[in-house]
């Protein structure tokens, strides 16, 4: 079954099922063009045919939606090879190139969708491939996995893919230097001069104070690291404090070239990584990769939601204020619990990520299978060790960061912070960035997103002890944004993700959340005009 063929179904599926609800609700004596109208009209119509009526709504607003043709960078069409296709854990040649009849193999079971067809790919180490039959689950809240459309990534031999690997390159070499040091870090200050000369996706002006960041509006204010993973978490009748076991610097991994292609086959690594015994604060782009590495799927936002609720959701302290759109705000009578209340906080994030993850399980294995940047810096070495050609944009091969690697280590291959490298499914886009880019919305349209933050906090030089952070002031939104730019990139400190992963990915998770909370407005009982917040590029966003 080819792509069209699978978005027709789906297209069809859709239509069936309007009919179907249509029709169950004329056979419970529903009108489909009649709406309750003021209260006394809303108290006559039996809550059966109230809840039915907001079915049919939430259906027709998704029958409105298009299935949009999704379109690839056209690498797969292009490379007989599949050079800049994920194809980890499959069957492969000394030079990780994939055996053709594994690739076929695998395209076959992703195009019919069939269970029994996975089980037939046949692959080339012990690891499993994560989870590709998601792509074809349906969502019932949000918008269906397929109806979102994202931009291609950058084709493999782009300049803007080798901008983009030049970043990495400097993120795996700058690892270890402390954030509050890139100022005056001589290294960084060349890494910044380079990619300043190149076209990164959402970067203008790279300096050293801003390199590395350049995703929502409003990040480049504060600290590079949001206040929301420095601050204790509030947790029940006691409190996280986010001090963690990072690993000791300059241990990284993947650098060897066997070791590399073992792990492309599907073997477990050899190496292991050590964590230091000593707990610390989030100070360096291998810390930030290291929370990235053990972090439940949500997390950074689940604790952002608890943060900003206070302890046991206590007014005192005063926590952060709600959104001034909580139609509590002003009530006499009530607050908020069940719906705009701690609880419905916590739940709206699940609701959202769950729903975000979805759209990009399905990006990832039925649209793109956009190949991981560890397999890339394979290509890169075996092409500079003239054990192949490939077609890299001049631009990488020329660049000033190969000069600092080769002081390094004695490969062209992008070193890992994780032992096991990436995990076994395609890059394009970041599952973290998804995650947090819909966590994060949903906690911007609920609090106030311009109040500033009472008390920000840095860590002191070892990483022990927090400080009073003196400086801008920082609001929630801003604070909010450079959280979900920190899960983000922190995936690209350890070396397995894109810029255009993330960034792609907060935007595709944010797109997932507006779905959600479209469908959510409706079924409150609370009179209220709208959710509002301010979406990643700046605009304002209306529900």
């Amino acid at each position: 079954m080819s792509k069209s063929e699978n978005s027709l179904n789906r297209r069809n599926f859709v239509r069936n099922l309007s009919g179907i609800v249509i029709g169950t609700a004329a056979a419970l004596g529903v009108n489909a063009a009649e709406k309750p109208k003021g209260t006394q009209a809303k108290k006559n119509v039996s809550r059966k045919e109230r809840c039915i009526q907001l079915r049919k709504d939430a259906l027709k607003r998704i029958s409105e939606i298009p299935f949009p043709d999704h379109m690839t960078n056209g690498d797969e069409e292009r490379y007989e090879r599949k050079i800049g296709n994920f194809s980890k854990g499959l069957a492969k040649n000394e030079l990780s190139e994939v055996r053709p009849e594994s690739y076929a193999n695998m395209v076959k079971a992703i195009e019919s969708g069939e269970y029994s067809d996975f089980e037939k790919i046949g692959l080339g180490g012990h690891l499993k491939l994560s989870n590709p039959m998601a792509a074809y689950s349906f969502a019932l809240e949000g918008n269906d996995p397929f109806q979102f459309a994202c931009a291609p990534p950058p084709p493999f031999a782009s300049a803007e893919l080798a901008a983009e690997m030049i970043e990495l390159y400097w993120m795996s070499l700058l690892r270890d230097v402390p954030f509050n040091q890139y100022e005056s870090h001589p290294a960084v200050a060349k890494a910044a001069a380079e990619l300043a000369s190149l076209n990164l996706r959402n970067c203008t002006n790279i300096t050293p104070a801003s390199i590395f960041r350049g995703a929502p509006a409003g990040e480049l204010v504060g600290p590079l690291i949001s206040q929301f993973l420095w601050l204790d978490v509030p947790y029940g009748a006691g409190s996280i404090v986010q001090k963690y076991k990072f690993p000791h610097p300059g241990i990284d991994f993947m650098a060897d070239y066997q070791e590399w292609l073992s792990i492309q086959r599907g073997y477990f690594p050899k190496e292991a990584m050590t964590p230091s015994s000593t707990l610390g604060y989030i100070r360096t782009g291998r810390d930030l990769a290291e929370w990235d590495h053990r972090d439940f799927s949500f997390q950074g936002c689940i604790n952002a939601a608890l943060i900003l609720l206070g302890p046991a959701y206590s007014q005192k302290p005063q926590r952060v204020p709600f959104s001034a759109r909580n139609p509590y705000i002003e009530s006499l009578t009530q607050s908020g619990f069940c719906t705009f209340g701690g609880p419905f906080v916590l739940d709206m994030v699940g609701r959202a990520s769950s729903a975000a993850l979805r759209a990009t399980w399905t990006q990832k294995w039925t649209v793109h299978r956009y190949l991981r940047p560890e397999e890339f810096g394979g290509k890169v070495h075996n092409h500079l060790a003239k054990k192949a050609v490939y077609p890299i944009h001049e631009s990488l091969l020329n660049s000033k960061v190969l000069e600092e690697l080769r002081k390094t280590q004695e490969t062209f291959l992008l070193s890992q912070t994780y032992p096991e490298g990436s995990p076994l499914h395609p890059s394009y886009q970041s599952g973290h960035a998804v995650l947090a880019g819909a966590g994060v919305t949903v906690l911007k349209a609920l609090f106030n997103e311009d109040f500033v933050l009472p008390k920000p906090v840095v860590p002191d030089a070892d990483g022990q002890v927090l400080m009073k952070y003196r400086g801008a002031s920082l609001t929630i939104g801003n604070e909010l944004n450079k959280l979900a730019a920190n899960i983000a990139f922190g995936r690209n400190f350890a070396g397995i993700h894109w810029r255009s992963d993330a960034i792609e990915g907060l935007l595709l998770g944010e797109s997932a959340a507006i779905s959600v909370l479209q469908d959510m407005k409706p079924a409150l009982a609370e009179s209220f005009e709208c959710f509002e917040f301010t979406k990643f590029d700046g605009t304002k966003q209306r529900i």
